[in-house]
């Protein structure tokens, strides 16, 4: 979903939307009739007015994100980033409406197969794939069930959602869209696509004989998978940004079909046809990482890396991020038992640190170099040179705070764990101790929610040093 966000869209690209589907509405005049008050009237700021319309649009939309219509999901995608973009800036006024009283519950209504309830489990994470529509208003949910005795299929159930947020948790845009609306009066709060929530542990899922209604009780999440804004919006050149927009989504594929793989970068190739050699290089490397994983083989990874590479080292810049992926993908399959040879494997991890350290030198701004000082820090662990692992880890550390202090404490917290962990491996207790300390402190003084593994972790390892290490037991208590 990302990709669809964050993509600079060829000229004209609107009219292929509207065009599919006057061919598939054709003879159908009332379908007809809004396609054309759409392609005369439609506007970016008027995005969520058009989707809040009770039109076809709506509901087709919603269908191509449920059932992952690829197709269909791309020409949407202009949409959707007006959407999102529209949902953004609402986010932002809705937190400061909301300061004083961060914390606050959303309902939502909704039929659900006994299967599915069943499959509803106390502390299990749940991401909405389309846009979710909630209300302030309890009754007004509620509203939009019908009663008990309406119920025509005996196996399904009336659900309610109650959806606790908290403004503080690093998460996708939501906002009340009330002013926005073509309904005004429904107090709508609407979440992006791909919103993080989990199920609350104590009584998440419970029966009310009286309502004859089951209650779904959400808390909102920490998106581990958040793609940060301002690393596409240091992206001015179109070609870079499309590249990055690519292999972020790439990094998302190793599980999909070859058919789902093809199918979209079929999709890219007609969009930039003059991009098409380096986005077949992608496709190769998703192909590749399908063979590794779900099809466990290794022969034929390796067959599709080599053919990526080939692509990616006669491209002239931005690319050493994409060639150090496939180095070390490559030095990953020669340390499996199936081709284990040691000596491969650590000539791809060197190849993958030089691509990377290339690659510090191409990023423009210090919120690009994150992620590469923490793959960085990985390849030499992987190579065991942990004082080099630590130097940019340090790195990394460094400016994860100086960008997602009070934006995102969590990242934060987990990437001074990391550090602790590699100063307690090469027994340098203090600094190990000094690190684990800063991240629990973090963690506990967040005015977020976050999740009380991170800090029984942290606890853990505190605990483990000071009792193994330090004998210090009253410090462990």
């Amino acid at each position: 979903m990302d990709v669809l966000i964050y993509l600079s869209y060829p000229d004209g690209f609107y009219y292929k939307l509207v065009d599919s589907l006057k061919t598939y509405y054709n003879g159908k005049d009332s379908e007809l009739k809004v396609l054309d008050e759409f392609e005369k009237e439609y506007k970016p700021d008027r995005a969520v007015w058009w989707y809040t319309r009770n039109t076809f649009l709506y509901s087709l939309l919603n269908c191509a994100l449920r059932q992952h219509n690829i197709e269909v999901m791309f020409l949407f995608g202009f949409f959707v980033q007006d959407l999102y973009k529209q949902l953004q800036e609402e986010h932002e006024k809705f937190k400061l409406v909301h300061l004083t009283e961060p914390i606050m519950t959303l309902y939502r209504g909704q039929i659900m197969s006994r299967k599915e309830i069943n499959e509803l489990n106390s502390d299990f994470n749940i991401i909405n794939n389309s846009l979710l529509s909630t209300s302030s208003d309890r009754q007004l949910a509620l509203f939009f069930l019908p009663e008990p005795n309406q119920m025509e299929d005996s196996s399904h159930e009336r659900v309610l959602f109650e959806i606790e947020i908290n403004i503080h948790q690093q998460s996708r845009p939501y906002a009340d869209i009330s002013n926005l609306s073509q309904f005004s009066g429904e107090l709508e709060i609407l979440f992006m696509i791909g919103t993080a929530f989990k199920i609350v542990r104590q009584n998440g899922v419970s029966y009310d004989e009286n309502e004859k209604l089951w209650t779904v009780k959400l808390q909102l999440t920490r998106d581990e998978f958040l793609v940060d804004d301002r690393v596409f919006r240091s992206l001015t050149c179109t070609s870079q940004r499309l590249k990055k927009c690519l292999t972020t989504l790439s990094d998302s594929l190793q599980f999909a079909s070859i058919e789902d793989i093809n199918l979209i970068f079929d999709i890219f190739c007609d969009l930039y046809p003059q991009e098409e050699k380096w986005i077949n290089a992608l496709r190769f490397h998703c192909i590749g990482r399908y063979q590794f994983w779900p099809e466990e083989n290794t022969t034929a990874a390796l067959s599709y890396y080599n053919k990526a590479l080939q692509i990616w080292n006669n491209e002239s810049n931005y690319c050493s991020i994409n060639i150090g992926q496939i180095h070390h993908d490559n030095a990953f399959c020669y340390s499996q038992d199936a081709i284990r040879n040691s000596s491969m494997s650590l000539k791809w991890f060197k190849l993958a640190i030089e691509s990377y350290i290339k690659a510090i030198e191409e990023t423009t701004t210090e919120i690009e170099q994150i992620d590469i000082y923490e793959k960085l820090s990985e390849l030499y662990m992987n190579i065991d040179d942990n004082l080099k692992s630590i130097q940019y880890k340090e790195l990394q550390v460094q400016l994860t705070l100086k960008y997602y202090s009070s934006i995102d404490d969590e990242k934060c917290a987990i990437s001074l764990n990391s550090l602790a962990f590699l100063y307690e491996k090469i027994k340098r207790y203090d600094n190990a101790l000094t690190n684990y300390e800063k991240a629990l402190k973090i963690l506990l003084e967040s005015i977020a929610n976050h999740s009380s593994w991170w800090i029984i972790t942290i606890c853990n390892n505190l605990i483990k040093v000071y009792k193994e290490q330090r004998n210090d037991y009253n410090s462990a208590l």
